[in-house]
């Protein structure tokens, strides 16, 4: 029995960096809803200071949306296809976490 390990292939890799990214996603959102405060800015539609819409909420839900298919897409969709899909879905995700109020220096 050999203890040398192998490097997992893309079609592994690729999956699981999405899901540790949308763990973290939801894990930071988690602490954010425990924090004091947070809430009741909620509720009142604006969140450190930026209104929250419908349409910011509706982006952030398909960027969500973005990164549970790029969860599946490595194994079913052909290679040439993740490889162009994967930065695409990347940026549009990144524009979500960028557009988070919480990410804002106060």
């Amino acid at each position: 029995m050999s203890l040398e390990s192998t490097p997992p292939s893309p079609r592994t890799l690729l999956p699981m960096l999405w899901v540790l990214f949308l763990l973290n996603i939801v894990f930071r959102e988690i602490h954010q809803f425990l924090s004091p405060g947070y809430l009741d800015q909620v509720i009142a539609g604006e969140l450190f200071g930026q209104e929250v819409t419908d349409e910011l909420l509706l982006y952030g839900g398909f960027a969500v949306e973005a990164v549970l298919l790029m969860v599946i897409a490595p194994f079913v969709l052909p290679r040439s296809a993740v490889r162009i899909a994967n930065p695409i879905a990347a940026a549009f995700t990144g524009g979500a976490c960028g557009l988070h109020p919480a990410n804002r220096l106060r």
